[in-house]
């Protein structure tokens, strides 16, 4: 399950279809300026989203796999 304190790096190499949620807020995953070794709960920050609201989405999006 995911946390706020999940690295968007593990998450994604976990679990590759949340990529559309990080997607959806413009938070980049991999490349030059990416926020891939952030902390979900830090990067929802940066984006002003609710860690929380980013936490349940991304969850609800690994259990339709």
């Amino acid at each position: 399950m995911i946390n706020e304190n999940s690295l968007i790096y593990d998450v994604i190499l976990e679990h590759p279809e949340t990529k559309k949620v990080f997607r959806k807020y413009g938070i980049r995953c991999f490349g030059w300026g990416s926020y891939a070794y952030y902390s979900i709960g830090n990067a929802a920050k940066i984006f002003g989203l609710e860690p929380s609201k980013l936490v349940d989405e991304l969850n609800k999006e690994m259990s339709y796999k």
